[in-house]
């Protein structure tokens, strides 16, 4: 009986089993050459970006200005009617909520992806009305 609670000693500490993988939140992680970007700084958004909107489908191009201001508040202006609301980032997706006052009021949301190509920092992405991010327009702006 020693004998064979030795030899399963030996074999369970063997060097060459490596072990199980590291698990992080129950998920498995894997040995990937995958490029993972990092966070963009809130900073680097924070500003003012001008551009245009427009329905896909057809029409004119719009005026578009967002100005992303520190603690998430957004001014948004449009053809000369001003809208003020809300962002928030994660990664390099921008989420926003927007409401234009006056006689009909109306609440917009976004969504974009900050890119950075050589220097040229751009937001695109789409906008929806209510809740919805789709289904009224795009977007393209570039920071000034």
């Amino acid at each position: 009986m020693l004998g064979i609670s030795t030899v399963l000693f030996a074999a369970s500490c063997s060097k060459a089993d490596p072990g199980p993988a590291p698990i992080i939140n129950n998920d498995v992680i894997a040995n990937t050459n995958t490029k993972i970007e990092a966070p963009v700084p809130i900073n680097l958004i924070e500003g003012k970006w001008v551009g245009g909107s427009y329905n896909p489908v057809g029409g004119p191009v719009n005026y578009f200005v967002l100005n992303f201001k520190p603690g998430g508040i957004l001014s948004v202006e449009t053809n000369n009617s001003f809208a003020y609301g809300t962002w928030t980032m994660a990664g390099n997706n921008i989420m926003a909520t927007y409401t234009f006052g006056g006689e009909s009021i109306i609440t917009y949301s976004l969504a974009g992806t900050y890119s950075n190509n050589s220097g040229l920092q751009i937001i695109e992405g789409s906008i929806g009305i209510g809740t919805s991010t789709t289904g009224s327009g795009v977007f393209s702006v570039t920071k000034e």
